[in-house]
């Protein structure tokens, strides 16, 4: 799971990130950069890295003004993209067979 799938298994999330006018190529873009970010490729799964982190730890570890570059939005919006997903980031539970 790339950060990408995050956002699109969760209809809440990626209706807020539509919300800060983030077109679907600059939020793909960010979340390309917050998955290299996080030391995946672009398509790499990111389930057991996604899962060990806290909420905190996310926002600690992403670089925002790096994803503004990256998605070409303005920094205080990739600064609210990752505020928006680090509870997401959080909740998140690899299943367990």
């Amino acid at each position: 799971m790339d950060v990408m799938t995050l956002i699109r298994r969760h209809p809440l999330l990626y209706a807020d990130l539509k919300n800060l006018g983030l077109s679907a190529d600059a939020l793909q873009a960010a979340a390309q950069q917050i998955s290299q970010q996080l030391g995946g490729r672009p398509g790499s799964n990111l389930c057991y890295v996604l899962s060990a982190l806290s909420s905190r730890e996310f926002m600690q570890l992403i670089d925002a003004q790096q994803v503004a570059t990256q998605s070409s939005t303005a920094p205080a919006v990739a600064r609210s993209m990752v505020s928006l997903l680090a509870p997401w980031v959080g909740q998140f539970k690899v299943a367990v067979p």
